[in-house]
């Protein structure tokens, strides 16, 4: 509780409650906040987190038959134990291993038998060509990935030790992608020579992440319509955001030329939110009335009423009664378990249904708690 990690090509999320069934003690439920701006796994304020957590949903991953193959022998010289007539004692029992009720996410389902992939920290498969269907997912291991331990163990002279079947049966080895999506071993399109000297531009100028600097930089009109933008207002980093995670979504559905408003009023919205004027949940309520009619920033904002000031005077009726139903807790934030800000602050945007700008409630959560304590 009250540390950070990655959920892998989602959010850092943070660990503000444990719930534990009162008769067993188990764990049944972890009660976490999450960051908006670190969609995608990178803090727009440069802070790391250590770990990094594999995932797929409980409720959209699909269950999944996994073989993992290892070698039919286990001596270096099988021809030795043939002569001496002990061949089925030289025979590996775990040459093959079949692992039911693994999990995959979803997006796999429909892929054709012998789509090949890599589980990421385990290694690379095929889908079965005659035993796999859409509705019986089955997977073979071809190649496994690189044993980094045994790598270590080598450089400081330790001797590696290969684990027991009953260590490869454990949950982890129950779920070949460490509890990890599955993602397609391809390479990703190589950019043009134009939009590649782009999109180094973008990294080594601008600061955007490259995975972030590649998606704008490879279609010339996208990359027009973000310098535009940034002409407007100079925080390229957070325009590149709001491009590559909602402008992009609508150049899905029809050039970027054809939206209803160009790359300035974009950089005007934007600027909006960085110079605190309206939250960035009132930012998407705005950028939705400029895809649907285009406009001024300003004007749809006062049009609209979602100014900063508006949104907490809101909250602040939601907050003290959240207060007043959880005064246990308020007595433990006081005594010093601090992380229990964080489950103030999801309760409130829960509450709020989301619309709520989480960085705003939880400077105004903060206060209220600091209230409380005098």
């Amino acid at each position: 509780p009250g540390r950070e990690v990655r959920l892998r090509y989602a959010y850092y999320i943070k660990c503000v409650d444990v719930v534990k069934d009162p008769a067993t003690g188990e764990v049944v439920e972890l009660r976490c906040t999450y960051d908006p701006d670190t969609r995608g796994g990178d803090s727009p304020d440069g802070r790391k987190v250590k770990g990094t957590l594999h995932w797929v949903s409980c409720d959209h991953s699909l269950p999944a038959t996994v073989r993992l193959y290892d070698r039919l022998f286990r001596v270096p010289n099988p021809d030795e134990a043939i002569a001496a007539g002990e061949l089925k004692g030289a025979l590996n029992p775990e040459s093959l291993v079949t692992i039911e009720g693994s999990r995959i996410e979803p997006s796999v389902k429909n892929d054709l038998p012998g789509t090949r992939y890599q589980f990421e920290r385990r290694g690379y498969f095929v889908s079965d060509v005659k035993d796999s269907s859409s509705n019986a997912l089955v997977y073979n291991l071809t190649v496994g990935l690189r044993d980094t331990w045994a790598k270590k163990a080598r450089e400081s002279g330790a001797r590696s030790r290969p684990e027991s079947a009953e260590q490869r049966r454990k949950p982890r080895s129950a779920q070949p992608d460490g509890q990890a999506a599955s993602k397609r071993a391809t390479k990703p399109n190589e950019l043009e020579p134009e939009a590649g000297s782009r999109s180094s531009r973008y990294t080594d100028e601008l600061g955007l992440p490259r995975a972030d600097a590649r998606l704008i930089a490879r279609d010339d009109a996208v990359a027009g319509f973000f310098e535009d933008a940034i002409r407007a207002h100079e925080n390229p980093q957070h325009v590149a955001k709001w491009v590559v995670n909602e402008v992009l979504r609508e150049v899905k559905k029809k050039p970027v030329w054809e939206l209803p408003f160009g790359g300035a009023k974009l950089g005007a919205l934007v600027a909006l939110v960085d110079g605190g004027v309206i939250s960035r949940s009132g930012a998407k309520l705005v950028f939705a009335e400029m895809l649907r009619a285009g406009g001024d920033p300003e004007d749809i904002v006062q049009r609209l009423g979602v100014g900063n000031e508006d949104d907490m005077k809101a909250l602040e009726p939601l907050v003290d009664r959240l207060f007043s139903e959880n005064q246990d807790k308020v007595a433990a934030y006081r005594a010093g378990r601090t992380g229990l800000l964080g489950f103030f602050v999801g309760q409130v945007l829960k509450a709020s249904d989301g619309k709520a700008d989480p960085k705003a409630v939880k400077e105004l959560v903060g206060e209220k708690l600091a209230q409380t304590n005098e």
